[in-house]
């Protein structure tokens, strides 16, 4: 039994396929759904991530790095108001079980960080999903199983 499941979404607001499955099992199990929603909005984010390293001319090399910023207010106007509406459809039987926090840093970081530090049992990821490509999926299942305490259950 899972007592605390984090299912992660894009700032789109649009629940796909793990978003539903998660709010099934939430409510099944009368556990605590963690909704961590990624701001989508700053797609560079998602492509820079992948590639953490450079080079320049002349064999020069640098790092990029990713700004820990988490604030809402970092999503524009119109995402803001498509999240609000997101958030307050969610119906659980229990609405004290709904926690929803807000992410706009690298993604694997982020999703690792926030299941080690709220112990989640469960995190759910959508293979499907609009908000990361293929490669950041591939790459955020294997840093998720190899990195986190964290049971990992992948929806099709």
């Amino acid at each position: 039994m899972s007592t605390k499941i984090l299912v992660l979404v894009g700032s789109d607001g649009k629940p796909e396929n793990a978003f539903r499955k998660a709010v099934e099992l939430a409510e099944k199990e009368k556990s605590e759904l963690h909704v961590l929603i990624y701001n989508t909005t700053l797609k560079e984010n998602i492509a820079l991530e992948e590639s953490e390293e450079f080079s320049l001319e002349d064999g020069y090399m640098g790092e990029l790095t990713m700004p820990d910023i988490q604030l809402m207010e970092d999503l524009d106007e119109e995402n803001q108001a498509e999240i609000k509406e997101f958030v307050s459809s969610i119906n659980l039987s229990n609405p004290d079980n709904l926690i929803v926090s807000y992410v706009s840093y690298g993604l694997k970081k982020a999703v690792l960080n926030y299941a080690n530090e709220k112990a989640i049992d469960l995190v759910i990821l959508g293979q499907e999903e609009t908000l990361y490509t293929r490669l950041t999926f591939d790459s955020l299942i294997k840093h998720v199983a190899n990195k986190s305490a964290s049971n990992l259950l992948i929806i099709k």
